[in-house]
Formats: C-alpha cells, structure tokens, sequence
C-alpha cells in the first residue's frame, strides 16, 4: 500500500480522471467530485450523484493500484453513473488488473478480515433449509458436499431468490419463498442452485468471473422441475 501521507495527493490527482471522464467530448461539465478511499469489503467500488455533487467511494484495496487503472475506473463508473456505454478499453484494462492472483488473494483476505458474521436460522416458518440440504445433498452431490451455514434472510428481497457467500461459506435464501403460497420443488431449486455454486466455485475465463459455467448449466438442469420451477418464478416471484 501506498503511504498513507501520500493518499491525499493521490486521490487529488486521481479526480482528475473523473473530471475528464465527465466532460468527453460533448459531454457535461464535471460536477464537484469528493472522493475517497473506502474500508469497502473486497474491490467494491461506487459513485453517485446528490446534489450536483459526485461522491466517489473507492475501496481501500485500489489505493495503490496503478494510476493507469485508476484512469480507467473512472471512465467505467461515470459511464455507469451516467448510463453511458463503458468503454471496452477501459473495462478489460481493470478486469485485467483485479482478476491477477495477488490482487484476488487481498481481496479474499479482506472479506475474512471485514467479513460479516452470519446471523439467522435454517428453520423458516414453513421450510427447514437443513432438512432440505440433506436431502439434496444425498440425491444430487453423493453426500460429498460440505454443509454450507443456511440461512433465511431476515427481510424479504425483490432483488434476489438466492445468494452463496464462499468467504463465509454460507447460503442465504430469501425469506419471501418461506411460505405456503411456494411449492416446495421452488425452494428446493433455489437452494440446489446456490448448492452448485460450492460444487462449481467462480472460474476467470479471459479476465472475466464466470459464476455459471457449462458445467454449472449442465447439472442445474438435472434438477427435476427445473423448467417447471424457471416458469413459476418467472411469473411468481
């Protein structure tokens, strides 16, 4: 990491990507930009406009990262602020940088480090995510699987069915299936995806993070009503 007496200069340069990002070519006129780098978990970073002014939160990880790849968050972000297409020079330049195996090892460290401890219970109201965790694991993984910890989320979620956290090795289902209006082939399915997500973990394929793989698809559908249960979330959930 750089000195920390040197991070004030730095991240002052640094705006100057985003100013020039804003104001391409017939573009705007840059917005007063604050920015900072933030105790994010993992490379998270994030930008977002209030009151005519960008906030830019940059994680903690990237402060040392080449100011060639700095230049080129910029131009992602404020692409994304803006809904603007991201440039693909500018893309594979960070993801060529983030996906190198030293970058990836500080980044799994932090999310040990600064992990969240996982809270919640297995037992729903209507569905018992332990019981069905045997069940699957029996009948799809040979019983060679390791319990993941599972958990239903305390709030419902419109914006997810399922999510498997491998730092913390644990799957969160979302509480809005824990109901008697759900089959139980749905919750099942959900679970047997993040399931695979332990069996097939995230592979780099030319710099990209591929979460579902040929294989992941393969065995996704093995699954029984796996196209009974896509069509029922499609129009249920």
């Amino acid at each position: 990491m750089i000195n920390k007496d040197n991070v004030q200069s730095r991240l002052e340069f640094i705006k100057n990507f985003y100013r020039e990002a804003f104001e391409q070519p017939g573009r705007m006129k840059a917005p007063e930009i604050d920015i900072i780098f933030y105790p994010y978990i993992g490379l998270h970073q994030s930008i977002r406009m209030r009151d005519g002014k960008a906030y830019v939160r940059l994680a903690e990880l990237m402060a040392d990262a080449p100011l060639a790849v700095q230049r080129a968050l910029a131009f992602i972000l404020v692409a994304k602020l803006m809904r603007r297409k991201v440039p693909k020079a500018a893309d594979q330049l960070y993801r060529d940088y983030t996906t190198q195996a030293h970058i990836l090892d500080r980044s799994e460290e932090s999310r040990k480090k600064r992990g969240r401890k996982v809270v919640g219970s297995s037992k729903g109201k209507v569905y018992d995510l332990d019981t069905m965790f045997t069940q699957l694991n029996e009948r799809y993984f040979q019983n060679e699987l390791q319990k993941p910890i599972l958990v239903w989320t305390k709030r419902k979620n419109r914006s997810f069915h399922g999510k498997y956290h491998p730092t913390d090795h644990a799957v969160f289902i979302n509480k809005r299936l824990d109901s008697p209006n759900v089959p139980a082939y749905i919750v099942e399915y959900i679970l047997y995806h993040e399931l695979l997500h332990i069996k097939h973990p995230i592979q780099i394929v030319n710099g990209r993070q591929r979460k579902h793989t040929r294989e992941f698809n393969r065995d996704e559908k093995k699954f029984p009503y796996y196209e009974q249960a896509e069509k029922w979330l499609k129009y249920n959930m």
